[in-house]
């Protein structure tokens, strides 16, 4: 996937709740990332669905605030 501005991916708001309970893939960790599912056209991608650099700083940090702010 090519990430923000690119043509394979485009964003949609999801309230946080959502989003941590669907495990759904930030926008901002879309790049450069490789689908090892196969997605639906239009469809929110979680995680499990793809292959991404878990040493990025910024995966360490998103995945740090999900688990810091998880809403019960």
């Amino acid at each position: 996937m090519d990430g923000e501005g690119g043509y394979t991916v485009y964003g949609r708001l999801v309230r946080a709740k959502e989003s941590l309970e669907h495990g759904h893939l930030p926008m901002g960790l879309a790049s450069n990332v490789r689908l090892v599912r196969p997605v639906k056209r239009d469809a929110l991608v979680p995680y499990a669905d793809v292959e991404l650099n878990q040493r990025l700083f910024s995966y360490k940090l998103r995945r740090t605030m999900e688990k810091e702010f998880r809403v019960s």
